[in-house]
């Protein structure tokens, strides 16, 4: 072992010896419960703040993404993909979690918030799937001219 990383450990220990000595040997551990249990506390507040946070941003993407689904069904819907019964499903659903407590007076609950949060974002997951897949492919054995996607009027 080298000199130098030696000398740096009897340096350490004469530093935290001189530390004790000041601090009180006797009262050294009460302090160092003391440090944690602020540590622990200063946590604690930042996880309680953030979750604050993480809900009040579940409640703006559930209210952001709901549009975002209803204009990628739309879309799907016009490109002649399925998505009328995902429109009217998650749209029922989506209303009936966040209108049934307002219509009592309640306080729409976090748990409901969640709720709709979860269905419009598989809702829009699923639309934005379907609008990406690529296109079916179209029969080799097609009359000749006819093409996967129909022609406009003439």
């Amino acid at each position: 072992m080298r000199r130098n990383i030696v000398g740096l450990v009897w340096l350490v220990g004469i530093a935290l010896t001189i530390l004790v000595y000041q601090i009180g040997p006797d009262r050294i551990v009460w302090n160092a419960f003391g440090w944690l249990n602020d540590v622990h506390a200063a946590v604690d507040a930042l996880f309680a703040s953030l979750a604050v946070n993480t809900f009040e941003l579940m409640r703006a993407l559930a209210v952001g993404l709901f549009p975002v689904f209803v204009v990628l069904a739309l879309v799907a819907m016009r490109r002649g993909l399925a998505a009328r019964g995902a429109l009217v499903a998650v749209t029922l659903v989506f209303v009936l979690l966040l209108a049934a407590p307002l219509r009592h007076g309640e306080i729409i609950s976090d748990a409901r918030w969640t709720g709709a949060f979860l269905v419009v974002l598989a809702g829009s997951i699923a639309m934005t799937r379907r609008l990406t897949a690529p296109a079916a492919p179209w029969p080799a054995h097609a009359p000749a001219g006819q093409t996967p996607w129909p022609q406009p009027p003439r």
